[in-house]
């Protein structure tokens, strides 16, 4: 269902809601694609895109549609129904608003009731483990649906995006778009809003430094519209984002003159450079390849800004680019984890929790292959030739082992984080509690190699 929505900035999240109760009372909401928004007084025309599961004929959804004053144009197009579907359709979609932080408490509450019941499954008999088993079923399905209560679809981005973008058009005389791929993908709220920022300074310079002026593009056999996509993937605990332009990508010899000029590189060292670590100089304050500064562009403010919050987000922004085809920039962010499936060890005495998909291999500190780089997290002496065990990690292009006095076993752990401010100057992002109430911290393996050891 594809509704056109006539609405001004005054009230246009207003009327969205409003639209979507109503519609759910026509039966049960499956997926709900947002418009974008106005970003001035002036009425505008937006798209709503809806997909309903209903058992009502529809021209009689169509009629029903029609009669809301604020609604333009109705397109109604099936789709295949699922068991599933049909038996949601006469199913209305109820809505309601939850603070965030009775969710954050309920999140809390449950890791502490799990950690808890870890605890008590030690004394518990066999026939009261197996109801213990049961109680630990439920408070993890308890969890994970909050979790998802949490989470907001990565394309409600765009509402917030779409204003910078438009406005970076105007300015320039050109035309552009955003398009969003992967927008269903659920985020938690708070890293949507820590993204906003940086994506806000991408799309700017993809529109004021990639995309052409409308003649140019005809020239070059392109639409005079310019495309800004950006797309979001998950790889089990990373976040994949990526946000290119088809534009005329950029010009590693102007960056090159431009970071001269700014002091940033001696000319002697820029000729040293690669065409790759040319483009890595936009990152740098001060670069910027356009003629004159404005409000917006032009400072080498932009995506040095967007490098400095994604590293506070513990991700590093690369860029690929080609001539006359555009420009991507693309970066990695790690998803926070609350079950993890781990391998707990012991060194001096103390507890680890060492995730299990960044484990290669486990042998004893012994047997350690030659060539392989070892880091102890202990203060004592290495085991001995007949004791002790090396964990090898799972690190492409590097060989690396951590020293362990003793594997405890495999633990799926209950994972309480710790401070930003410590986690940013450790290698520890997390601590659990094992059966025994022994504490054990986690290691995030990626910090880990980041250390000189």
């Amino acid at each position: 269902m594809r509704l056109g929505l006539q609405v001004s900035s005054t009230s246009p999240t207003h009327r969205i809601v409003t639209t979507l109760k109503r519609i759910g009372k026509l039966g049960r909401v499956l997926r709900v694609r947002p418009p974008l928004l106005p970003v001035d007084d002036t009425p505008a025309a937006m798209e709503l895109e809806v997909e309903l599961a209903s058992t009502r004929p529809a021209e009689a959804l169509r009629r029903r549609m029609e009669r809301f004053a604020w609604v333009s144009a109705v397109q109604l197009s099936p789709i295949s129904a699922t068991e599933q579907r049909v038996a949601e359709a006469d199913r209305p979609t109820v809505w309601t608003r939850v603070p965030a932080d009775s969710l954050d408490w309920i999140a809390d509450t449950l890791r502490e009731l799990a950690m808890e019941h870890s605890v008590a499954s030690m004394q518990e008999t066999p026939v009261q483990r197996i109801a213990g088993d049961r109680g630990a079923y439920l408070v993890r399905r308890l969890f994970d649906r909050v979790e998802e209560l949490r989470l907001v679809p990565f394309m409600s981005v765009s509402h917030r995006l779409e204003p910078a973008l438009r406005d970076a058009a105007r300015r320039d005389g050109k035309q552009a778009r955003l398009q969003v791929e992967g927008g269903e993908l659920g985020l938690d709220r708070g890293l949507l809003d820590r993204l906003v920022g940086p994506l806000r300074h991408l799309v700017r310079n993809a529109v004021a430094h990639g995309i052409e002026e409308p003649s140019a593009r005809r020239a070059a056999g392109k639409p005079d519209e310019g495309c800004v996509t950006l797309s979001v993937l998950r790889r089990s605990d990373r976040l994949r984002v990526m946000l290119s332009d088809d534009g005329r990508g950029m010009d590693p010899a102007a960056l090159r003159r431009a970071a001269i000029g700014a002091g940033v590189l001696h000319p002697d060292a820029a000729k040293a450079l690669d065409e790759q670590a040319l483009l890595q100089l936009a990152f740098h304050a001060g670069v910027s390849t356009r003629g004159a500064a404005d409000r917006l562009a032009g400072r080498g403010a932009g995506l040095d800004a967007a490098a400095r919050d994604l590293a506070e987000l513990d991700a590093h922004i690369e860029v690929r680019s080609t001539p006359r085809r555009g420009t991507k920039f693309f970066f990695d962010l790690p998803i926070e984890q609350a079950l993890v499936q781990s391998l707990v060890f012991s060194r001096d005495g103390q507890l680890f929790g060492l995730p299990l998909r960044s484990l290669r291999q486990a042998t004893a500190y012994g047997a350690c292959p030659d060539g392989i780089e070892i880091v102890d997290l202990g203060c004592g002496q290495p085991p001995e030739k007949d004791a002790g065990y090396l964990l090898v990690l799972d690190e492409p292009g590097r060989d690396v082992g951590l020293v362990a006095d003793d594997v405890i076993g495999r633990r799926e752990l209950w994972l309480q984080p710790v401070s930003s401010a410590f986690a940013a100057t450790t290698y520890v992002n997390g601590a659990a509690m094992i059966e025994n109430g022994a504490l054990a911290v986690m290691i995030d393996p990626r910090r880990l190699l980041s250390r000189a050891w």
